[in-house]
């Protein structure tokens, strides 16, 4: 797993390993910003969250939280895995999946921390995204992230991208 331990980014901004105390917080903050990119017609995620499943990732540490002055105001996942559908593998890697900033936080280079921290205590990590979101497709290039093609995945494209 990765090592993140709980550090302090800017004066005001920490990023540390959720807790099993945070999963009331963490759904609320996943709804709210899943249906605010449905409004802007971006697909990203499933709304309402399935709960249970985030209950899961918790319980198996993949979670971390940013928080500002006691407020959970962004979240990001990490885990490990050995294959991607769309690309061939030589080991296993990490994989970033449900960044998140609260839509009251957005527009803060939350996202650009969160890049920057990753860079700092882990290798190489993957990403992707809704083909169609375009916003964060130019997000994940203007953080030098390297992309790496759009792939087919059930019904829909995903533009994959590495850290």
């Amino acid at each position: 797993m990765i090592p993140i331990r709980e550090r302090l980014i800017q004066m005001s901004l920490i990023i540390r390993k959720a807790l099993a105390t945070d999963i009331y917080s963490l759904v609320n903050l996943i709804n709210l910003t899943s249906k605010n990119l449905i409004e802007k017609g971006i697909n990203q995620w499933e709304y309402p969250c399935d709960r249970r499943k985030v209950e899961e990732e918790l319980e198996e540490g993949l979670i971390f939280m940013l928080e500002s002055h006691g407020k959970i105001i962004g979240s990001f996942s990490i885990k490990d895995i050995s294959t991607f559908d769309a690309i061939k593998l030589n080991k296993p890697v990490k994989y970033l999946y449900r960044v998140i900033i609260s839509p009251n936080h957005q527009g803060n280079k939350l996202g650009n921390t969160i890049i920057q921290h990753l860079r700092e205590v882990s290798g190489d990590i993957y990403l992707d995204c809704w083909a169609g979101n375009h916003k964060l497709k130019q997000f994940y290039t203007g953080n030098d992230c390297i992309y790496l093609g759009d792939f087919p995945e059930e019904d829909y494209m995903i533009s994959v991208y590495r850290v």
